[in-house]
């Protein structure tokens, strides 16, 4: 199956160098139903700002004649990461999660037969660490080399595979806690 990508930006101006207020993205199938791994993400403005992004007045005109719900989503201070965080956060060694949804001490060990989580971006539905690693199609090598990053016997991490949805950041998250993996 040929997995498509859409990404959808939000900014205070048209041109190459605006701030960016959210940037989302999905993974989805054209010619079925459902959608894949999704990213939703809030930008720190200050820090767009100290790095001379643009604002363009004429797009400032056009957020103030948006639905306040969408002005709302778009502008809320909540959860903002800096521009430096939200390119860790797509790569495959850093995540972010809810340090309040955590129990410690965090377990770093290897995947057993039968290990089960929740991906991030399948809403809440499991998905067997074995059959991740054949989507992913991993040499048995790779697959012993894998390590799981686990809080009261619950996986976090597939780590550089897959977040759980469990332990992701939302709108109601007080703590983020940012976990990174060197090389």
């Amino acid at each position: 199956m040929t997995k498509h990508l859409m990404v959808d930006l939000e900014t205070m101006a048209v041109s190459p160098n605006a701030v960016v207020l959210t940037l989302g993205a999905v993974h989805f199938n054209p010619y079925g139903n459902g959608y894949g791994e999704k990213l939703y993400l809030r930008l720190n403005l200050d820090d767009q700002d100290k790095m001379g992004r643009e604002i363009d007045p004429n797009t400032i005109d056009w957020w103030s004649k948006q639905d306040p719900v969408v002005m709302e989503e778009a502008f809320s201070e909540d959860n903002r990461i800096s521009v430096v965080d939200a390119m860790e956060s797509t790569s495959n060694s850093t995540i972010f999660v809810d340090y309040e949804k955590l129990e410690f001490p965090l377990v770093l060990r290897h995947w057993k037969e039968g290990d089960v989580f929740q991906p991030f971006g399948m809403e809440g539905k499991s998905k067997k660490v074995s059959k991740l690693f054949k989507d992913e199609k991993l040499s048995v090598v790779e697959k012993e080399s894998t390590w799981l990053l686990c809080s009261n016997n619950q996986i976090i991490w597939v780590v550089r595979k897959r977040q759980d949805e469990r332990y992701k950041i939302n709108s109601q998250t007080n703590k983020i806690l940012k976990i990174a993996i060197g090389s």
